[in-house]
């Protein structure tokens, strides 16, 4: 520690790769990027501070951080008051005449202009406007001091009660809190987050959950509003939401078109995390919203990821936000690398342990063998809600309840009039597509046949007969098979999961050969040797195992 006060250029030399003296400068690896020859500079300041350079562009600030060290750590510890406000201006200065040149080379091509282009104009317009006020105020004032530390009266301590806290979706988001939601990419957390919304905003319940009918707020900064508005509709669709309930207390910002960040850092002295124009706007649309969903941390947070306090700032700021609109605000958040391989051990976010501790309650979408669980991992305000299993219809999550063994006979009227109908178009040598939407689908493939029902023929029977599918489908008493039609083309069908002890070898629907001749569920999602007879009496869950198998790969982006 002594070191690092005398000597901060010292410090970094320590922990730098190969460093070699040239004259009154030293040249070494930079750590912040491939290098194969040094391309570091590093100098002592008249000041005493470490002056670092890297040729190939990289931030002063990424260097330090791939050693562990901050940009305070270049500054002597008894650098004076005046120093380092004049080092900090001088910075801002800086920074403001490059922003200034960036747009200025903009204006003088503006039809060259690519989009990465565009973003940056919008990025040194908005850093403009901050450096313009940062410098505008006086360096020799203190700024405004408001009490950190408050004193509470304990007076009527003995007669002090907790409230009772209100959730969204109990005990999964509270109220006045922030609620991270991680996963990794491409899982579906964006997907079941639109679609917790829109169960919100219509009031029904979630996986058997309680919940409170509130406006919503859905920010995406990642998907842009064309993907959300698709997957909204399919939500609405497979759930059968009231669709004017859940239009009319939803509401969607898209960020996607530029730069949207809502916390930014700088790259001064000591930067402190600031919140942007964006984080502003935000607060003013929030309005009635009693749940705000923003999706996600990576396009929310451009600072160090890493740094508690960056994160607790930001992390303080939604609370606050919470707070003043009595709102319960979701995160989404990537899982960390390491973490998604060894399924996440309690750790469903990348960066610092700051996400985790300032977040009151924590939910994980996690990938276990094949089956994806929704957990729900902390929670400071309630206990903790059992796991729900994940099953994807059609790219639309729906929450699995397995079947008990006196359920497994379908009971509902319109599911089994699809059962018969889908039996019978088996019996005949029919194909029954797996497609719900497009020229060829399931009801196409059953509409011709005597054992469809003439109450399904309408267009209002039709949407019967299709929920009715669907649900069949939920429960894993109609599963999805693979096979390849006589093109050679790969292709999905439906069949019914036969509820019986013995496994009969089929027939070939057609002459065309599936995927699997001897059960409707792989071998490779029960663990049977290939070949081997799969029974439903073994467990309920292979059906919903196959299902999950079986999702199309074109409704990844539905999913994502």
């Amino acid at each position: 520690m002594t070191r690092h006060q005398d000597d901060p250029l010292e410090l970094l030399l320590n922990r730098l790769e190969r460093p070699k003296k040239h004259g009154e400068r030293y040249m070494a690896i930079c750590p912040a990027h491939p290098d194969k020859s040094p391309s570091l500079s590093l100098t002592r300041g008249r000041d005493g501070r470490a002056l670092v350079h890297c040729y190939a562009g990289c931030k002063t600030r990424d260097v330090l951080a791939a050693v562990g060290l901050e940009l305070r750590d270049l500054f002597l510890d008894n650098l004076s008051h005046d120093q380092r406000q004049q080092y900090h201006r001088n910075t801002l200065e800086a920074e403001r005449r490059f922003e200034r040149l960036v747009i200025e080379a903009a204006k003088n091509k503006p039809d060259d202009l690519l989009d990465e282009d565009i973003h940056r104009l919008a990025l040194a317009q908005e850093r403009l406007g901050q450096l313009n006020h940062l410098l505008a105020e006086p360096s020799n004032q203190p700024e405004p001091h408001s009490p950190v530390l408050i004193e509470v009266a304990l007076g009527d301590v003995m007669n002090a009660t907790l409230g009772q806290v209100r959730h969204a979706i109990k005990p999964w988001i509270p109220r006045r809190h922030v609620t991270l939601f991680g996963g990794h990419g491409g899982i579906g957390k964006s997907s079941i987050s639109l679609a917790i919304a829109a169960h919100v905003a219509c009031g029904r319940q979630f996986a058997g959950l309680e919940v409170e009918k509130m406006p919503v707020l859905f920010v995406s900064l990642e998907d842009e509003a064309s993907i959300v508005r698709l997957r909204l509709r399919r939500i609405i669709e497979a759930y059968q939401l009231p669709a004017v309930e859940v239009l009319d207390g939803l509401r969607l910002l898209d960020g996607t078109q530029t730069i949207s960040a809502l916390m930014t850092e700088g790259d001064n002295f000591n930067p402190q995390p600031v919140f942007t124009t964006a984080f502003r706007e935000l607060e003013t649309n929030v309005n009635d919203a009693g749940l705000i969903i923003i999706d996600n941390a990576s396009d929310a947070f451009d600072a160090n990821e890493n740094s508690r306090r960056a994160v607790r700032a930001f992390v303080r700021g939604l609370a606050g936000l919470a707070r003043q609109h009595d709102a319960a605000v979701v995160l989404l958040a990537h899982i960390d690398k390491s973490a998604a391989r060894t399924n996440t051990n309690g750790n469903s976010y990348s960066g610092s342990t700051a996400w985790h501790n300032s977040a009151r309650s924590r939910l994980a979408l996690l990938d276990e063998g094949g089956r994806v669980v929704l957990r729900h991992e902390k929670a400071n305000l309630s206990a903790l809600a059992e796991p729900v299993q994940i099953t994807f219809v059609d790219g639309v999550p729906m929450p699995y309840t397995p079947l008990q063994e006196s359920e497994l006979i379908v009971s509902d009227t319109d599911q089994a009039e699809m059962v018969r109908a889908i039996r019978a178009a088996q019996e005949a040598g029919v194909q029954v597509s797996a497609s719900m939407s497009g020229p060829s689908t399931v009801i196409h493939a059953l509409e011709n046949l005597p054992e469809f029902g003439k109450q399904f023929r309408s267009k209002e029977g039709k949407k019967r007969a299709k929920a009715a599918i669907l649900a069949l489908i939920r429960t894993g008493r109609v599963v999805r098979v693979d096979y390849e039609d006589r093109h050679r083309n790969k292709r999905q069908r439906l069949e019914l999961f036969e509820l019986t002890q013995n496994c009969p070898t089929k027939a070939p629907i057609n002459g065309v050969k599936a995927a699997s001749d001897i059960s409707p569920i792989p071998p490779s999602v029960t663990n049977a040797a290939q070949g081997a007879c799969v029974s439903a009496s073994d467990t309920t869950e292979t059906a919903i195992n196959a299902t999950n198998a079986s999702v199309r790969i074109s409704d990844a982006v539905i999913r994502a």
